[in-house]
């Protein structure tokens, strides 16, 4: 009898040890079933960012350094006719410092002089090389040079109706913003090469509108 007591009372012994333990580690467990609970549930997470995200087929496309710019140009010699037409100028921003721009321009005085009087019919077919500085402000001044093909219609008169023809022009650009039409003056030099006929005062303005927008493709979406 005396061997089983002392059997129970280590039973009771270990019995309080494993409560006393139990009941100091009681805080842990609880400490630790509160963090458990508290963890963010990562997939929830996720699928908040992947739902805020923009779909990848609206992301921006680059835009493009191409520069394209067309108008109409009015032009008056000094003492001569009057010559309007047409011009297209193709640039890229990583050519050189300058940004020269390489144009093609048709100029008449069919559409200009000759159009209510019995002026000659001439027309100017140009390409031309042309440098725009200061492309971000509003006074943009600019230098180009024109070289192409002179054509008179001199109605029977003998005269020397076909030549080489070069110009030179300096001039001011006003724009406003980069994306809106602007204006351009100039003054120039040319010469007619076959009869050496030179025009020291060349006047022109140009409206200027520009195209880039149709080469720039980053506000529609991917296909």
């Amino acid at each position: 009898m005396q061997g089983t007591s002392h059997f129970l009372h280590k039973i009771k012994f270990f019995h309080l040890i494993w409560v006393f333990i139990f009941f100091l580690s009681g805080p842990a467990f609880s400490n630790f079933s509160s963090t458990q609970t508290n963890i963010p549930d990562t997939t929830n997470i996720n699928d908040t960012l992947s739902a805020s995200a923009p779909p990848k087929s609206l992301s921006p496309r680059p835009q493009s350094n191409l520069q394209l710019q067309a108008g109409i140009r009015l032009q008056k010699t000094h003492n001569y006719h009057y010559h309007n037409g047409l011009f297209i100028n193709l640039g890229h921003g990583k050519i050189f410092s300058g940004s020269p721009q390489l144009g093609i321009m048709y100029i008449s005085s069919r559409l200009g002089s000759a159009l209510n009087s019995f002026a000659f019919e001439e027309d100017y077919y140009l390409g031309n090389l042309k440098w725009v500085f200061r492309k971000s402000k509003f006074i943009q001044p600019f230098l180009q040079i024109d070289a192409g093909y002179f054509w008179l219609n001199d109605e029977g008169l003998n005269l020397p109706n076909t030549s080489g023809i070069l110009n030179f022009f300096t001039g001011l650009n006003f724009q406003y913003h980069q994306g809106m039409p602007g204006l351009g003056i100039d003054l120039g030099w040319q010469q007619i090469r076959k009869t050496d006929a030179q025009f020291p005062l060349v006047f022109g303005i140009n409206l200027n509108l520009p195209l880039s927008p149709l080469l720039n493709k980053s506000h529609f979406p991917k296909h």
